[in-house]
């Protein structure tokens, strides 16, 4: 399992992305048995065959992808909200979506909600 402090390293380290896809470390992606996620690459998408067919997580563009990154047991896709953990050792995928702190535009619009509660 991977912990918080090492996901929100990835998120702060990998916080933007490369200039070109070509700078990412795509070659990582080969170091997963083949047969654990059916990784498919073209020159725009990633497709990972072992998430299900209507996540969103499943058909990745390239100019998307913040980082590929080789940790002890899996493979990192860092995106911008959200990191997708492959197991290098099994079939086993682990998504963190990054929580986002509300906004001032959120906080505005819930004094007008908690305003509308009252009456």
């Amino acid at each position: 399992m991977i912990s918080q402090k090492a996901i929100q390293y990835l998120y702060d380290k990998y916080s933007s992305r490369p200039e070109s896809p070509d700078c990412l470390d795509i070659n990582l992606l080969f170091d997963i048995p083949e047969e654990y996620h059916h990784i498919h690459i073209d020159e725009r998408d990633i497709e990972i065959g072992s998430v299900c067919c209507d996540s969103p997580f499943r058909k990745i563009n390239l100019r998307h992808i913040n980082a590929i990154v080789d940790l002890e047991e899996n493979i990192a896709i860092v995106l911008n909200y959200s990191i997708i953990f492959l197991s290098k050792l099994s079939r086993d995928i682990s998504i963190d979506i990054k929580k986002i702190a509300p906004g001032v535009i959120d906080k505005f619009l819930d004094i007008f909600k908690h305003d509308a509660d009252c009456q």
